[in-house]
């Protein structure tokens, strides 16, 4: 799990959502804005997951792979988006998908 501080509180969520850009890979998107921490969100709907537990459950994987490939993120706010095709997926491909969104990000 990511400490306090790099997390991203309700406010801060909904002004992303309206004013951020949006960056996609293959089975996860973000929207993020500029900012001079790096904070992050991670949203897993239930059109992903029906079931809490199992949502709860790719969030923390999710939030594992960021605390580690967090460096190909530069300084902003992110919003990460977990789609379908990533649900059933193992930690270390999770760390793959994060690590090339990041590098993504990177490029814009």
């Amino acid at each position: 799990m990511l400490p306090k501080i790099q997390r991203i509180g309700t406010d801060r969520f909904g002004e992303i959502m309206k004013n951020g850009r949006t960056v996609r890979s293959s089975v996860l998107y973000t929207r993020f804005e500029p900012s001079t921490d790096k904070r992050f969100a991670v949203a897993v709907s239930k059109k992903v997951e029906k079931s809490a537990f199992k949502r709860h459950f790719i969030k923390r994987k999710v939030m594992e792979a960021l605390r580690e490939e967090s460096v190909h993120y530069p300084d902003g706010d992110y919003i990460i988006f977990v789609t379908k095709e990533m649900a059933g997926s193992t930690l270390p491909v999770i760390k793959e998908l994060v690590e090339d969104l990041g590098k993504r990000v990177a490029l814009r």
